[in-house]
């Protein structure tokens, strides 16, 4: 875990879930193949010419911006995907049921944080993902607010469903910590808008928020 930054007052909380809120790499790994597999037949390539296109354009974005990588989303789009199309993509494709299952230290992790923020989902899934990603977790009861890529319809980083997340919380974006798994996509542009920042490198980090958070918080 590293916590980049906190606000003094700390009302909300907005957590990234792929690899954020579960650990299996197997499942993350397989989605980047299976939307790849979905382009090349919509482009009439095969899934090594795809792969070999999205890469060059993938390492081109990467040089031109100090290495930063685009989200599936974002590369797609390059492409002629539409945001809509993608979501649709992934709700048809995922199958977070096949790899996840209940995580019960999970579920009281966010029972004590429940007591002191409130707690939303923000994605660049498809919403029917994440909402089925937090149901196999058995946390879903917990989170006020899912906002996925068919809601805000642009792909982090954006401020966009950050924003739309803090108005459904009733709570202004500096009261709001952004906890995710990668700095570009999830953190670094919340925190330019006042946000809090943490940043979570396994699900072990996620255990540990409730002493973080309430350790430093003067609102818990």
């Amino acid at each position: 875990m590293q916590v980049f930054f906190l606000p003094e007052v700390i009302n909300g909380l907005i957590f990234d879930v792929d690899l954020t809120l579960y650990e299996n790499r197997e499942y993350y790994e397989s989605m980047g193949p299976l939307m790849t597999e979905r382009l090349a037949e919509e482009k009439g390539l095969s899934v090594e010419e795809m792969k070999a296109e999205l890469d060059a354009v993938q390492k081109k974005y990467q040089a031109e911006n100090d290495g930063r990588k685009l989200s599936i989303g974002n590369l797609f789009h390059r492409f002629g995907i539409s945001f809509e199309e993608n979501v649709r993509w992934r709700a048809e494709l995922f199958q977070p049921e096949a790899y996840l299952s209940e995580d019960q230290q999970l579920i009281e992790t966010l029972k004590v944080l429940q007591k002191h923020f409130k707690i939303a989902a923000v994605s660049n899934n498809a919403t029917a993902i994440v909402e089925r990603t937090l149901q196999v977790l058995g946390v879903a009861p917990f989170f006020e607010s899912t906002i996925g890529l068919d809601i805000s319809l642009k792909s982090k980083p954006t401020m966009i469903p950050f924003n739309m997340t803090a108005e459904k919380l009733n709570l202004p974006v500096t009261e709001i910590v952004s906890i995710g798994d990668r700095v570009e996509i999830d953190l670094e542009l919340p925190m330019k808008h006042g946000m809090g920042g943490i940043l979570i490198e396994k699900i072990a980090d996620v255990y540990q928020l409730p002493e973080v958070l309430l350790k430093t918080n003067r609102n818990a």
